[in-house]
Order: structure tokens, then sequence, then C-alpha cells
């Protein structure tokens, strides 16, 4: 989806998107051996990021949760209050003083793409995060499906009619998708500077751009240090080009997207 321009220096202010990302990729925060799994390095992230910038980062294995849900005989279609003291409950016994009000605006992006909610002292004023949270995306069952993802293609294979969407797998793996997912909401989370913008009453589509550009510059940099994948930039451009000219039109008029 932010450095406050408050507590920015002056001289500071001028760097660009990828100055900034550079800055919190290489800062030191961030050495730590790749995980096995997504789910390791969820937890690794948890270790690592928890706290590093002066709030609390929670990020939150999608696919553990769903599973607490089935150990409580909660599994499939929920009361939404139900699901709201669950995901309460379960981030509180992470450390995380979450509250049902917050628990509920992130309902809904439980089971889909991965994604990333700030949630600030004063909401009218966002110069201070509380805390944020990220929620992984749920585990696709095939890569394919996993990039369909990436490009807002599933359940709208329309926009993409006479696209070969299977050519796209090439670019990078499934794993490498969700990897990159996953730091990217990291990087809204990290992000002090652009990201209050965008919660502004009058959405304007040039912060979600910067926004959404230091997410992905600042993912690429933790990745080639952290899991040293320095191949992705490339690859992930083309995605978003793919995206940009096929779904980019549909979203035209709703920028939050």
């Amino acid at each position: 989806m932010t450095l406050t321009k408050a507590l920015i220096p002056a001289s500071t202010r001028f760097f660009s998107v990828l100055s900034i990302a550079t800055l919190i990729a290489l800062s030191g925060i961030s050495i730590s051996s790749s995980a096995a799994t997504i789910s390791g390095e969820i937890a690794q992230l948890n270790k690592d990021f928890n706290g590093a910038l002066g709030y609390p980062i929670l990020l939150i294995d999608t696919d553990d949760f769903q599973k607490t849900l089935a150990s409580k005989n909660l599994a499939g279609p929920q009361d939404r209050n139900l699901l709201i003291r669950e995901l309460t409950l379960y981030a509180r016994a992470r450390g995380l003083p979450m509250e049902p009000r917050d628990a509920s605006q992130l309902t809904s992006s439980l089971n889909g793409a991965a994604s990333a909610m700030p949630f600030y002292t004063d909401p009218a004023r966002r110069t201070q995060m509380r805390y944020c949270v990220v929620l992984s995306s749920a585990n696709s069952a095939s890569h394919l499906d996993e990039v369909k993802r990436i490009i807002g293609a599933d359940g709208q294979e329309d926009i993409y009619k006479g696209f070969d969407i299977s050519k796209l797998q090439s670019l990078m793996t499934q794993e490498e998708l969700q990897l990159f997912s996953l730091y990217h909401e990291l990087s809204h989370c990290l992000d002090r500077n652009y990201l209050p913008s965008i919660f502004e009453d009058e959405v304007v589509p040039h912060n979600v751009h910067l926004a959404e550009s230091f997410a992905e510059v600042n993912a690429l940099m933790l990745l080639s240090q952290r899991h040293d994948l320095k191949r992705l930039g490339a690859p992930r451009s083309l995605l978003r080009t793919v995206y940009a000219k096929y779904y980019g039109p549909a979203i035209a008029h709703n920028v939050s997207n």
C-alpha cells in the first residue's frame, strides 16, 4: 500500500521512492537465512520486523488461521461476528493488541490475495502508526492459479480473452510469486512516507502509484538481500505490465485496487 512527512528531516524529503526503499531494505533490520516454506517465512519475518520501526507488525498466516478455525470446528462459512472474535483472539495470542473494530476491517481480506492494513493512533491525521497487519494470500492450488491471482484474472478471465495466461508461468515460480506478494505487503507496513496519503477522503491516483511503487521496489530489495533473488525485477515488471495493459482499464475508475 509509510516515514511520515512530519518525522522526516526536510533534507531527506526529496529522496525518490527507490532511495527510501533502498534505505529500508538495506538498513540491517532484515539479515536472516531463507525459510523453507511460506509459513516458515512468515514466522521469520515476524521475528525480524515486529517492532523494527517502533510499532508492532504482525504477519498473519492465513492458512494457519484457517487451520485454527478448523480445530475449533469453525471451518467453512462463518458468522462475521464470530470471525471477528476469532481473528482478534488469534492476533492477541501472537502479542498484537488487536481490537475487534480493527479485526472487522480485515475479515473481508481473508482467503484472498495478500494484503496489508495499517492502523493509526489518529486515523484522521495518520502521523503515527499504532500497528500494521499483513494477511498472507491463501494457498493456491497451482502455479497457474497463483499467476491468475497476481494479474487479477481469477474469476475475471474475460478481461484476458485471447491472451494465453499460462505462458506467464515461465517468468516466476509459484514460491517466488508468493514470496513477492508477501514482501510487497510487508513493505506497505514499512512505508511511513507514501502509505498515509492513500487513506485520505479523496484518493489521488498518483499517491496510490507512489505507495505501490515503494512496495514493489522495497520487496525486490529485501528478496535480493534475504534470498539472493536478484533476477526478479524484470519478470515481476513484465507481470505488472500485463496487469496494467489488460486489467488496468477495468479499474481505471477504482484506484483503490
